[in-house]
């Protein structure tokens, strides 16, 4: 008596013995004189396949009898199985990326960080800020405030008497004001009696010989001849 084929394979009349359908077909049931070819969207990737598999998420194929699937490239990603064109491959939103093919969906860049090319996030520089993740461009401090270095989510406030302009890595004391420790960041204090200090300059100035200033001058014409 004839056997029937199991399925995945199948036979010719008076075949002798069943052959195992090759990959990217399939023959679903037993008896099958012939295997299917997987449709578009989907593959099998070995032989004696009794059914053709989806493509994965991340992944589409535009042809039939195929194998395997395509990847979608960087900076792209695709959510559903089982695609059929390239064009499921969606491109990340702004501030969202992706570094390796074949994903099913965008990582968001951090706080701190923005999106560059869809395939990966770039610190923010200093002076400027992203305060929420997802960010496709980071702001500049405000005036008043500063970020030292880079990767900030926040600007700190300059400290009391100092100040600084938008976009800022550092405050600077304000005029008749010096840093009290190295940096204006670290916070001001009054130029000492018979010292000055324009806004223009880091350190206290000097009265010439035998003049003095009050507490915090700003300009040399506040140093005045002691009695």
């Amino acid at each position: 008596a004839c056997l029937e084929c199991p399925v995945g394979r199948t036979s010719a009349v008076s075949a002798a013995a069943c052959t195992p359908c090759e990959a990217g077909t399939y023959a679903a049931a037993p008896g099958a004189a012939a295997c299917g070819a997987c449709d578009a969207g989907k593959f099998a990737s070995g032989t004696a396949a009794s059914v053709c598999a989806l493509c994965q998420s991340g992944k589409f194929q535009e042809s039939s009898r195929s194998s395997a699937c395509a990847a979608c490239g960087q900076g792209t990603y695709s959510g559903g199985e089982g695609a059929t064109s390239n064009a499921s491959c969606r491109v990340c939103d702004a501030g969202k990326y992706n570094a390796v093919e074949a994903a099913a969906a965008c990582d968001e860049c951090a706080a701190g960080k923005f999106e560059v090319s869809r395939t990966g996030c770039q610190d923010c520089g200093a002076g400027t800020y992203a305060n929420a993740t997802a960010s496709s461009a980071c702001v500049d401090c405000a005036s008043g405030s500063y970020a030292m270095s880079g990767g900030m989510s926040t600007c700190a406030a300059c400290a009391l008497n100092a100040d600084s302009a938008a976009g800022a890595s550092t405050c600077v004391c304000n005029a008749g004001y010096r840093a009290t420790s190295g940096a204006a960041n670290a916070g001001c204090a009054e130029c000492e009696a018979g010292k000055y200090k324009p806004s223009s300059v880091c350190s206290c100035r000097s009265c010439p010989d035998h003049a003095t200033s009050p507490l915090g001058s700003v300009a040399e014409a506040a140093c005045v001849c002691k009695a």
